[in-house]
């Protein structure tokens, strides 16, 4: 009788803190937020500028992180608990209390994972509706090499396949560069600078190997692979009516620094996690 006195006191306690944060927190929340949504949704640049800020980014990604180490914390909380039971190293006192704990926590956390990953995917969704209506003008893309040339069949196959509703051309003929305009685009080696400079499209070059000869200031030597990512990169911001900037690569060190604050992060909010579920 004293202990389930003391049970329910305890759980009017926690629903009394949660129900006076939810009152105090949430409807500020939802003040900024549905401000926030309804920023990104109305049809004006100002919703595209806010869909593809990095602010929002970095917080519907922090709010994922959350959900899913939460989620992983818990079940790491109900599996210790199980085995040192099974072990003999804990009692079954407080097993009940402990999955109940878990598991709302995990509920939580599931629904606020769903949440921001369906505001991730209309995101997304919203981003290619506004390349669409962009476009290009009615433009195409000619890729100038040759048809046996690998980087060619790749980018080929590669852009008809993200840009669908572009036409992709490649071809090595001089005369098909004759009728561009400046709503077209044109990919092409450094070795064919000079047949393309005088067209009026607007140019992605690729920087060819470097040799004796040629020496590329400013452009590390890249694989096949990244210079297709780079052309498709470059090619979507152009869809989308946006200044071409290349991506930015982290260095070996500056990634490694990133591992290393990512795992003291991970630790320090799993392992607090699991010894609070627990109550160790």
């Amino acid at each position: 009788m004293i202990l389930e006195q003391r049970l329910g006191n305890l759980l009017r306690e926690q629903v009394a803190n949660v129900s006076a944060a939810l009152m105090a927190g949430l409807p500020i929340w939802l003040l900024s937020w549905r401000k926030i949504q309804e920023t990104s949704k109305a049809d004006n640049d100002l919703a595209k500028l806010e869909r593809t800020s990095a602010v929002r980014k970095v917080y519907i990604y922090f709010f994922l992180f959350v959900a899913t180490m939460t989620v992983l914390a818990s079940g790491v909380a109900i599996v210790s608990q199980l085995l040192n039971i099974f072990l003999g190293n804990a009692s079954t006192d407080n097993l009940a209390n402990l999955l109940a704990h878990a598991i709302a926590y995990s509920l939580i956390a599931v629904a606020v994972w769903l949440y921001h990953r369906a505001l991730l995917n209309e995101d997304r969704i919203h981003n290619i509706d506004d390349q669409k209506q962009v476009g290009m003008n009615g433009g195409r893309v000619v890729i100038f090499m040759p048809d046996a040339d690998d980087i060619g069949l790749s980018l080929n196959s590669t852009l008809g396949l993200q840009f669908p509703e572009i036409t992709i051309a490649l071809t090595y003929r001089a005369e098909d560069l004759a009728d561009l305009s400046a709503a077209d685009v044109v990919i092409a080696h450094s070795d064919d600078i000079s047949a393309v400079a005088n067209t009026k499209s607007r140019k992605l070059i690729i920087p060819s190997i470097p040799s004796h000869e040629w020496n590329f200031i400013g452009a590390s030597s890249r694989s096949t692979q990244s210079q297709i990512k780079d052309c498709m990169n470059a090619l979507r911001q152009i869809v989308s009516g946006e200044e071409i900037k290349s991506s930015r690569r982290l260095s070996g060190c500056v990634l490694a620094a990133l591992i290393v604050v990512g795992a003291v992060i991970l630790f320090s909010f799993v392992m607090p996690f699991i010894m609070f579920v627990t109550g160790m």
